[in-house]
């Protein structure tokens, strides 16, 4: 969908993106492994209330030495966040949780990181997009962009226990392309013959193409000229004619996802037919989240 590619090419503004799926907490180790095969930069980390009330997630300053420390949200450019909350249970929010929460909730709104200094707060520019997984309704829905249901396939889930990994982590977890593919292609000649060997090369040949997609895709920029800036207002105004609570936020969200699948295709000249791909998109999205929803009642 558009949103895992602004996943992958670092669109902060699509990339905020909330899934729900009641077996996340078996997704989490399979989905972490998968997005770290294909990019350079992926930051697992557990948001629940202790690693909130309990980890610096922002840079402060010390009240008396004067010297600034780092924060887990201080992290290389397009880094992707995915927050697990699949352990998020009832507790009380101290005063550093509540200030940690509100920083993440910056990073996602505005890709500003604050930085605590004594007497006043200095905001960090970021490139973060992002991904949050939840089992239930997220504390941070209303910081994201896109909320969606998850249907995972069933390789992607981990039965607890099968791995010796869960879902949540004890702590912050950062990695990357590279050492995941290398283990693999290792463990293949370790426990297999020649032929296994050779699959396995393959297979890091067709990652390296993919990887080599996502690098190029995360450079191109789609530009709207007049014409089609003058068509998507018509189309929108269309829309609120049949339904009065289409508003501007649906405008930007659709014009975005339009633009990230116009640059998922290499093009980058904004088009209707990218328009068109969109709406698509966005209408079964939201069909999936109102089923999501209703079986939840």
């Amino acid at each position: 969908s558009a949103a895992a590619a602004a996943a992958a090419t670092g669109d902060g503004a699509a990339a905020m993106c909330h899934t729900c799926c009641p077996a996340a907490s078996q997704l989490v180790p399979g989905l972490a492994a998968a997005l770290r095969s294909l990019l350079p930069h992926v930051a697992l980390m557990p948001l629940d209330v202790r690693t909130l009330n309990n980890k610096r997630w922002y840079p402060q300053q010390h009240p008396s030495s004067g010297r600034l420390f780092r924060g887990s949200l201080q992290l290389t450019a397009g880094t992707l966040l995915l927050l697990d909350e699949t352990g998020m249970g009832p507790g009380q929010l101290g005063d550093a949780g509540v200030k940690n929460l509100q920083a993440l909730r910056q990073v996602l709104m505005r890709q500003q990181l604050p930085c605590g200094c004594q007497v006043y707060t200095h905001n960090l520019n970021t490139n973060q997009p992002a991904v949050v997984l939840s089992s239930t309704r997220s504390v941070l829905r209303d910081s994201l962009a896109l909320s969606l249901p998850l249907q995972p396939q069933r390789a992607l889930l981990v039965e607890p226990g099968q791995t010796g990994q869960t879902g949540q982590t004890d702590s912050f977890d950062q990695g990357g392309a590279g050492a995941p593919a290398a283990a693999v292609e290792w463990a293949a000649a370790d426990v297999a013959g020649p032929e296994a060997v050779d699959a396995a090369a393959a297979a890091m040949l067709e990652l390296a193409a993919v990887r080599d997609y996502f690098a190029a895709a995360r450079g191109l920029e789609c530009r709207m000229d007049q014409a089609a800036a003058e068509a998507c207002v018509a189309r929108f105004r269309a829309l609120q004619q049949a339904n009065s609570s289409v508003g501007m936020e649906d405008l930007n969200l659709i014009i975005t996802l339009s633009k990230l699948l116009a640059v998922s295709m290499g093009h980058e000249v904004f088009s209707m037919e990218s328009w068109e791909r969109a709406m698509q998109l966005e209408q079964l999205r939201k069909q999936r989240l109102a089923a999501a929803q209703q079986q939840g009642r």
